[in-house]
């Protein structure tokens, strides 16, 4: 059986650049039956709900809106999940542009090769941390039914990928595909404009950055204690199906 691919996306301010993400995605895509989209859109982003839902109406391909307000940044990702009907998972943004023909078969036979539990971070080649950061991964429906969330709830910017990737390296179940590109076209690689969705967020998290960065190391024990919690998974996982 194929497991459907959820991708993760939060978005803001973008309308203009939605239509080319998505015809990117399912275009590069070996089986786009077999993927979906999730959106988080600010219920007054009027201009984006309006794309994606006249985009809707001429695609054959499931594209799926969660809608809110004033919703911190690291948490959106797990508003997107509520309306997720796979069972893998990519914490996805809307700056990106996936490069590689077929990356879903790719993603799928990394998963098969895993252990049964399916426990693990399978991160990509965004062409600027090239896996020094693990970012724009994918992670199994068992990841977040054991932790009960996708991505921390409480930075206002950046940290949700070093949260899940720090995970990943304590339960020695991260890997890195340097060959898998989905490009990260932010303005900081010049490969964007710095709009207004960049200048809020960046602004927003200047004024609390050392506070942030703080906050990070401070919950260094609810990380460690979340690796744990996989690992007894992994591990009642393994000595059931022996037993089995």
């Amino acid at each position: 059986m194929t497991e459907k691919i959820s991708i993760l996306i939060p978005t803001k301010g973008r309308h203009k650049k939605l239509r080319r993400l998505i015809d990117n995605i399912f275009s590069t895509s070996n089986d786009s039956k077999n993927v979906e989209i999730v959106f988080h859109i600010d219920s007054d982003d009027v201009l984006s709900l309006e794309e994606i839902n006249n985009y809707r109406k001429s695609s054959p391909n499931d594209i799926f809106v969660s809608k809110g307000k004033d919703i911190i940044f690291s948490d959106l990702w797990n508003h997107c999940i509520r309306y997720a009907t796979g069972n893998i998972f990519m914490i996805c943004g809307d700056d990106v542009t996936f490069k590689t023909q077929n990356w879903d078969l790719i993603i799928r036979e990394e998963f098969s090769k895993l252990p049964e539990d399916k426990i693990g971070y399978i991160c990509v080649n965004d062409e600027i941390h090239r896996g020094v950061l693990g970012v724009h991964g994918f992670i199994h429906r068992n990841w977040v039914d054991v932790l009960g969330y996708i991505t921390p709830k409480d930075f206002i910017y950046c940290w949700a990928d070093n949260w899940v990737d720090d995970i990943a390296k304590m339960v020695d179940r991260r890997i890195y595909l340097n060959h898998v590109i989905v490009s990260h076209d932010h303005w900081i690689n010049k490969k964007s404009e710095y709009d207004e969705t960049y200048k809020r967020n960046q602004q927003n998290y200047e004024k609390v950055k050392s506070q942030t960065e703080q906050h990070y190391i401070d919950t260094l024990p609810i990380r460690q204690k979340d690796a744990e919690k996989l690992k007894e998974f992994i591990l009642s996982y393994s000595n059931k199906h022996t037993i089995m």
